[in-house]
């Protein structure tokens, strides 16, 4: 039988979170899974054994606590031993772990954005987004600066990333420049900015 054919949805309040799980899942966490399923759904079931216990996906149901759930879908999986049990509930936190490619996912973050997406519906928040793009309060003085350099002749070997923060009333005046630029050099700019 394919794990598909396993899925139930089963009642919230007769599924047992595992007492002994070493895996954390702090307030903040839970919080973007909740969001994550609210916004996409609940597209990854838990794991559970023939007793209701999770094997798998603690966090996914303290989310789904929070969001109200009545029932949340479930893979029984009866065909595996208690030893069995605990080496995967490890084994799917630490072999899922891995660092990302900052240049494709600038990339890929970036056309979020552009299609009015809000980003942190990835799981990223505000911090972490100003982290990956080295977001950093500029002057006015500053962005002419930047401007400047960048309506120099130059080889760009790989992208370029800026991210520029100005009071509103100096929009228009840094879009002219921009879009000089993009006119006039083969320079590739995104803008976007900010809901109020």
């Amino acid at each position: 039988m394919k794990l598909i054919d396993k899925v139930k949805l089963i009642d919230i309040d007769k599924i047992c979170p595992y007492t002994n799980n070493p895996k954390e899942h702090p307030k903040k966490q839970i919080n973007k899974i909740a969001s994550s399923i609210k916004n996409f759904g609940f597209t990854v079931p838990i794991i559970i054994d023939n007793q209701n216990e999770i094997i798998s996906g603690h966090g996914r149901y303290k989310a789904a606590q929070k969001l109200g759930f009545d029932k949340i879908p479930c893979i029984v999986r009866d065909d595996l031993n208690a030893a069995q049990i605990k080496a995967f509930r490890i084994a799917d936190n630490q072999i899922a772990k891995s660092d990302w490619d900052q240049e494709l996912l600038m990339i890929e973050l970036g056309e979020l954005e552009e299609a009015d997406i809000n980003i942190e519906l990835t799981g990223f928040d505000e911090e972490e987004i100003e982290n990956l793009f080295n977001v950093q309060e500029m002057s006015i003085e500053e962005i002419e600066d930047l401007l400047t350099d960048l309506s120099l002749e130059k080889t760009v070997e790989k992208p370029d990333w800026f991210v520029i923060r100005a009071p509103s009333k100096n929009r228009s005046e840094i879009e002219q420049a921009l879009n000089k630029i993009k006119e006039n050099k083969k320079i590739k700019v995104e803008q976007s900015y900010e809901k109020k």
